[in-house]
């Protein structure tokens, strides 16, 4: 009788074991993962003031790797002949006042109303005025969701409405303020604040409503010099001192509507003093024109100055690339070309890239971003499911526009259904465990069924 009990339960035992092998599909990885070649080495210095130094060999300056917050922002204004920004602390007390103002109702927005209890302006220029500032001459950039100042601004800097603000010729000053979540900046000019100060003896024309005191006259010759400055004559960006992200989605208000995914914009300023007409403006990689692009203006965006262009490529950028850059224009009758090329930066972390029915295989606690690319300019998705095998997990992560940060868990092979509406893909488990749980399982039912059986022959 113990032989016949101990083969029912091995018999068993086997059986559901085979049916946790059986149940897995046999299959291979149509996609592997990319390690970063120019990011390899790198992590973002965090609040803690923790990083690393990237390898020699990256295309993309050092500076860029070691730089956090400011001083990340001011490579930017570096890398296109800008004056750096310099802190101000009033400015920093007015972005805190909006932040808490956002944090407290849950939104993101430029706007204020007098029914919250944090409300201090109704508009930027006002929360400034309010925070001490003593001129209205002031701009405002707003992110959320970012998991540092250096996301931040790169999310900023890859919407063009807020590029400009950042990359502006009239201001030099900056505050900033964030919560973890809301990030705000504020930024004004030096010289108006000074003159705002002193105030000024006038002829008969004069600026009014740039001081704090709305009847502060101002000469126009002294506004001008203030808020345009005659160098540089043109921003590029990026460029070769300043590498862009490859994906563009998401700013308010949207300059693309007819487009949820595309690339980042390349954008050119001309100085504010200078008239010019841009004749063309055109994308390259590998010395091939990119054909699929569309070129923002003031002939097709009202916020656009007669002086910016910006130019996207409807398909985003490829990561961890180089492109080219070439515009003409005319300038005093006279015939004029700027040629610049520029890099683009990959995840910081192994990544795929995904098309609907890849199958990818993630190794067992390990992080990845997946980037789901899209079919066309409307393709990015919000929502998705997957379905798990009994003893799996898998954790995900918004990073971005059909980016999404990946770990998995589980026992070697066992696969995971992920779907969104154009991407169906697959995930394989790679587990380094010598002894899967499913067969400590099996055992563990084994013995069980060995106890209950045996009991019941009464051995």
């Amino acid at each position: 009788m113990l032989r016949l009990v101990l083969g029912l339960s091995i018999i068993l035992a086997l059986f559901a074991l085979a049916f946790f092998k059986l149940s897995k599909e046999s299959l291979e990885p149509t996609k592997f993962p990319k390690d970063p070649n120019n990011l390899a080495n790198f992590l973002d210095t965090d609040l803690a003031g923790n990083s690393r130094i990237p390898s020699q060999n990256s295309r993309i300056p050092i500076e860029l790797y070691t730089s956090f917050g400011l001083d990340y922002l001011n490579l930017a204004r570096k890398s296109v002949g800008l004056v750096p920004f310099k802190e101000n602390s009033i400015l920093s007390e007015a972005a805190k006042n909006h932040t808490l103002y956002l944090s407290n109702l849950g939104i993101i927005s430029h706007d204020e109303s007098k029914e919250n209890k944090y409300f201090t302006g109704a508009n930027p220029s006002e929360r400034a005025i309010f925070a001490g500032l003593n001129s209205s001459f002031v701009s405002e950039n707003i992110s959320a969701k970012h998991a540092s100042f250096n996301d931040s601004i790169d999310g900023l800097l890859s919407a063009i409405y807020h590029r400009f603000n950042f990359l502006n010729y009239s201001f030099d000053e900056i505050g900033y303020y964030d919560d973890g979540d809301i990030y705000t900046y504020e930024m004004s000019n030096s010289a108006l604040l000074r003159l705002c100060q002193r105030g000024e003896s006038i002829g008969r024309q004069y600026v009014l409503g740039a001081c704090a005191n709305p009847k502060m006259p101002l000469s126009p010759t002294s506004f001008n010099l203030a808020t345009k400055p005659s160098k540089p004559d043109f921003l590029m960006f990026p460029n070769e001192s300043f590498a862009s992200v490859a994906v563009f989605g998401d700013e308010d208000p949207d300059p693309l509507p007819q487009c949820k995914i595309t690339s980042a914009p390349v954008s050119l300023e001309f100085n504010p003093n200078l008239e010019i007409f841009l004749k063309s403006f055109k994308l390259f990689k590998d010395g091939k024109e990119l054909e699929n692009t569309l070129l923002l203006s003031n002939d097709n965006d009202p916020r656009f100055t007669s002086n910016q262009f910006a130019l996207f490529s409807l398909s985003p950028f490829d990561f961890g690339a180089s492109y080219e850059v070439l515009a003409t224009y005319t300038q005093g009758g006279e015939n004029k070309s700027l040629s610049w090329s520029f890099a683009t930066k990959e995840p910081q972390i192994p990544y795929f890239i995904v098309n609907d029915g890849d199958i990818i295989e993630l190794e067992d606690g390990r992080e990845y971003e997946v980037f789901f690319a899209p079919k066309h300019c409307n393709d990015s998705f919000s929502q998705y499911s997957y379905t798990l095998p009994f003893g799996s997990s898998l954790q995900l992560k918004d990073t971005g526009i059909n980016m999404l940060k990946m770990r998995a868990s589980g026992a070697y092979g066992d696969v995971i259904e992920f779907k969104s509406a154009t991407h169906n893909i697959k995930i394989l488990i790679k587990s380094e465990k010598n002894l899967d749980f499913k067969v400590i399982f099996a055992l563990i039912l084994a013995i069980i069924l060995f106890i209950f059986i045996a009991k019941r022959a009464k051995i």
